[in-house]
């Protein structure tokens, strides 16, 4: 049985809505909720919230992402992050377009503008995201330059594999 988008729209937010309510580790219960949900991304599920992949392909980063901006839009607040699209395939042209706009290749996937509440000190957070599994190996010399580059800024700046280690480090800074 295929879930409605309405169905994992709503799952995801109430698991969600639960584990930042609690600040802590999910129940069993919600733990399975988000398990489903993950799945259901990252094997792409027929229907799914936001543009969840449709076809056989599997896109496991997109998954990740899509789970972490729940949990960020719950946590730091939808105005306080943004997630910089530099992946996805493009035309040439497009690609040419974007470049002269502007874009660069590495940046993080993730910059989250609010404050860590326990290291005020830092101006911001700048995340790479990975799949589950990855190693560093996986983050590329322009995503360690700008990783670098953030660090010296004064921002907290690092890569994780998955959202899950992303979502623990990100509790521990306060979030």
């Amino acid at each position: 049985m295929t879930a409605s988008r309405d169905e994992i729209a709503d799952d995801i937010t109430n698991a969600y809505r639960a584990y930042a309510t609690a600040k802590a580790t999910p129940s069993p219960v919600v733990q399975a909720q988000l398990k489903r949900i993950h799945a259901a991304c990252t094997r792409g599920a027929k229907w799914g919230p936001r543009n969840v992949p449709r076809g056989k392909r599997s896109h496991p980063e997109l998954g990740e992402q899509l789970v972490l901006a729940e949990w960020l839009d719950i946590r730091v607040g939808e105005y306080g992050w943004i997630h910089v699209p530099n992946e996805g395939r493009r035309t040439w042209r497009t690609g040419a377009s974007l470049k002269a706009q502007g874009l660069k290749a590495g940046v993080p996937d993730v910059l989250i503008f609010k404050r860590p509440p326990l290291d005020p000190a830092a101006h911001g957070v700048a995340l790479e995201l990975k799949r589950p599994g990855a190693t560093y190996s996986a983050v590329s010399p322009q995503q360690r330059a700008w990783l670098r580059s953030f660090l010296h800024l004064g921002w907290l700046a690092a890569w994780k594999a998955g959202a899950d280690e992303a979502t623990a480090w990100l509790t521990k800074l306060g979030y």
